[in-house]
């Protein structure tokens, strides 16, 4: 594992910079996470056997930090009235991806370079949202193998 701090945030919750260290990144496989979230300790390496034996490109958890009153929108801008249930939800569809804080991935570099990383012309009511986002990027623009994990908590939000 190869850990790289870029303290500068950069507007966008960050996500130009997100965008830039993508570029220089050669490994296998690529991960991001805020400052402030919890990593238990080896959660990456069992994210990645999961993704070698299963010959996976992204893999993801079901269990997600969601933010209340934060991520209330479709991605086309529209409000969403349903609910989710602070802290943590079940992410039983791919729909509600942009709605929620998505800290439990990683996914093979050289896709996540394709895709082109996170979007960044996002308008400001989804940007919380632009790690799901991203993903939903992935799965619908790359022919991708995508495990998710039922209920494995590996990261939690601070």
């Amino acid at each position: 594992l190869i850990y790289d701090e870029s303290p500068e945030r950069i507007g966008l919750w960050g996500f130009p910079n997100r965008n830039r260290k993508l570029k220089e990144i050669n490994s296998d496989y690529v991960a991001f996470q805020s400052g402030d979230n919890y990593v238990i300790p080896k959660a990456y390496e069992f994210l990645m056997n999961a993704a070698e034996k299963e010959s996976l490109d992204l893999v993801y958890c079901d269990l997600l930090h969601n933010y209340p009153n934060i991520n209330s929108y479709n991605l086309d801008g529209t409000i969403d009235k349903s609910k989710f249930s602070p802290p943590y939800t079940l992410l039983e569809s791919e729909l509600a991806l942009n709605k929620i804080d998505i800290s439990n991935y990683i996914v093979k570099t050289k896709l996540a370079q394709a895709v082109g990383g996170f979007r960044t012309n996002l308008p400001e009511r989804l940007q919380p949202g632009a790690d799901g986002i991203f993903i939903h990027d992935l799965i619908h623009k790359q022919q991708m193998k995508v495990g998710k994990l039922k209920s494995q908590v590996l990261f939690c939000h601070n």
